[in-house]
């Protein structure tokens, strides 16, 4: 057995092993020495909510979400298959190019905040903060979904499996990323990063059109 496909093998493993430990949802010692009064348990493991359930109940939440977002990625790509490859392709170009995207989603987050922070002080405009969300909502939904293909994708074919299903790309991508959201204190962070960075490609790829951002369509005599 290749050495990719028992580092493989470890990463699935592991990702179980996570969903598992956060539903336990462990008491923190901040709690026990009396810190957060607001509340009798601290759900030191990230969006486990402040409901005292047990683990099986919070384990079953726990694979439900991973079982709802791989179904809305199968949609997403069964709807858009080559809106989501573009995102996908631009998420592969290396570092640098990943650094990017994750400025033009963090431009994009800032810009959105002032947009609706100056949209709330006028009445005719004060649902657009809501739309900005949805919009900013849905290019990160888009580009996390390409992320989450890539990474699935990347890891099969080191492992050997360049040929598998996108679908079953997907659902590798979609464990894997969905139990490092899981992890305790540093989980909520790189669910942000993983979603400014796909919000970031999916914009810079005009939504995975593959075209320029460009004001030619508004430009009398100019071609589109």
């Amino acid at each position: 057995m290749s050495t990719w496909k028992l580092i493989l093998i470890a990463l699935l493993l592991l990702s179980v092993v996570v969903l598992v430990f956060s539903s336990a949802s462990p008491r923190s010692p901040l709690m026990e020495r009396g810190l957060a009064r607001w509340s009798q348990r601290h759900p030191s493991w990230v969006l486990r909510g402040a409901e005292d359930r047990s683990w099986t109940e919070n384990l079953g939440l726990q694979l439900g979400s991973v079982l709802s977002q791989f179904l809305t990625g199968v949609v997403m790509i069964y709807l858009a298959p080559a809106r989501t490859k573009r995102i996908a392709d631009v998420l592969t170009r290396g570092p640098a190019a990943l650094l990017r995207y994750l400025g033009i989603g963090l431009m994009l987050a800032v810009a959105m905040v002032a947009i609706g922070l100056l949209s709330a002080l006028a009445v005719y405009t004060f649902p657009l903060p809501f739309i900005l969300v949805a919009v900013f909502f849905l290019a990160a939904l888009g580009g996390t979904i390409a992320l989450t293909l890539t990474v699935g994708k990347a890891l099969l074919g080191r492992a050997g499996w360049p040929a598998a299903h996108p679908w079953t790309q997907l659902a590798m991508g979609t464990l894997l990323l969905f139990s490092l959201s899981r992890l305790p204190y540093v989980g909520l962070g790189l669910l942000a990063i993983a979603a400014v960075l796909g919000a970031g490609a999916a914009v810079a790829t005009h939504f995975g059109s593959g075209r320029p951002w460009t004001l030619a369509p508004l430009i009398e005599g100019r071609e589109t």
